[in-house]
């Protein structure tokens, strides 16, 4: 799962393997805006990311599938995502 930082990288914040017998799998993620700060030294000065809060991009792919992406706003509350992968 990635998020893209406005005028900042796109970062992976959470990821996780499906259950080889079930195939479930799920993840948390913050609704709230992540906070920024670029490298430098110390204190670092991070600043919240409002346009970024609780959007996400969840990816769904193994060997041999075709990958699947969905946008997801986690503010708009907890959701169910499920992949159905295709050889």
């Amino acid at each position: 799962m990635t998020q893209a930082i406005p005028s900042g990288p796109t970062v992976t914040v959470a990821a996780q393997g499906a259950d080889a017998t079930t195939g479930a799998y799920a993840l948390s993620v913050p609704t709230v805006a992540p906070l920024f700060g670029k490298y430098g030294t110390l204190p670092i000065a991070t600043t919240a990311q409002a346009t970024a809060a609780g959007k996400y991009s969840v990816v769904a792919g193994a060997t041999g599938y075709q990958t699947q992406t969905v946008v997801y706003d986690a503010a708009t509350g907890d959701a169910v995502k499920n992949f159905t992968l295709t050889p």
